[in-house]
């Protein structure tokens, strides 16, 4: 990871709602850890940046082409946003992937220490059910390759051979509904980045310090035949 990524990537770590007092402590945390426990950390909070980025890019899909969602649309987006970053085919993507993994059951690891009701009723599934169903996905493309965070889960045998039809549906489904908003011209698509002030007084450094240096963020951009990826910049 490198190096000048760190303010983007510390900023990932904020990806969820949290008080400004606990926003301090992690802050506090990071300053007291060596420089390869930052970069374990940073690294860790980059991926975990990516899946909500492209979570949300889900979101913005759903909307702007109206697609049709078949049951809950945190549950498609978290779908697509898995898929993406296994389209990508690349180490740091898939990294992301098992660090995302890893973050949704730290947090739900966390809840049950703290005691907090499971909130049933919410839009979104358990933190939990987000990695298992990450890492179904994860394996129904490639079992031997994320064998470690199927393992980790104690993921049993019989449902990653289910995983493997469930991937190959999501996958034909989510790009199938893509395909007529595919680019056909060959061109890379262009965006623009708009930088809105912080509400938490905490992130107003990592902001400006974003803003100043203008941070380059990898998206992702349909080609005609397959998900390829660009760079765009405010």
């Amino acid at each position: 990871m490198r190096r000048s990524l760190l303010p983007l990537a510390l900023l990932g770590l904020f990806a969820l709602p949290m008080p400004a007092a606990q926003a301090t402590a992690l802050i506090d945390d990071l300053q007291g850890l060596s420089k390869q426990q930052v970069e374990d950390s940073v690294e860790f909070a980059f991926g975990n940046a990516l899946f909500f980025l492209f979570h949300e890019a889900g979101h913005m899909l759903v909307s702007e082409f109206n697609l049709p969602v078949l049951g809950r649309e945190e549950d498609a987006v978290d779908t697509l946003s898995t898929l993406l970053l296994l389209e990508a085919d690349d180490e740091v993507f898939d990294t992301a992937l098992t660090d995302s993994v890893d973050g949704w059951t730290f947090s739900a690891e966390a809840s049950e220490a703290a005691e907090q009701e499971l909130p049933m009723w919410d839009v979104h599934a358990l933190d939990r059910q987000r990695a298992f169903s990450m890492v179904c996905m994860m394996v129904g493309k490639d079992a031997e390759k994320f064998k470690e965070s199927a393992d980790n889960l104690e993921f049993p045998a019989e449902r990653r051979r289910q995983c493997v039809g469930e991937y190959l549906k999501a996958h034909d489904s989510w790009f199938g509904v893509l395909k007529p908003h595919l680019r056909t011209d060959g061109r890379n698509n262009k965006f623009t980045i708009t930088y809105k002030n912080p509400t938490n007084k905490e992130l107003e450094d990592y902001a400006d310090l974003t803003k100043r240096r203008r941070s380059w963020i990898s998206s992702p951009s349909f080609s005609r035949d397959s998900t390829s990826w660009t760079t765009a910049s405010s």
